[in-house]
């Protein structure tokens, strides 16, 4: 802290300044087509890529962490009929 008395005659410096102005990234998943079934019959699984993007940026692929995606939309049951 400064003495009052040796500011005399200057402005005060703002007590507050904006920071992080920038928007926030946003991200989007992109997924492959299903592969084939694995089974014919009896249950099997397909399965599918997923990718992160960032939405301002179509094809810039970031880390699949920061869209979150769950397990359950690359792998799902099929051919789940008895043979």
């Amino acid at each position: 802290r400064v003495e009052e008395g040796l500011c005399a005659g200057l402005d005060r410096p703002a007590a507050t300044r904006d920071c992080n102005t920038e928007a926030c990234a946003a991200f989007r998943t992109d997924f492959s087509p299903w592969s084939g079934c694995d089974a014919p019959c009896g249950g099997g699984q397909r399965t599918r890529v997923a990718t992160c993007q960032l939405s301002a940026q179509p094809g810039q692929l970031v880390d699949n962490a920061l869209c979150e995606i769950p397990a359950s939309a690359t792998v799902e049951a099929c051919n789940t009929a008895p043979c």
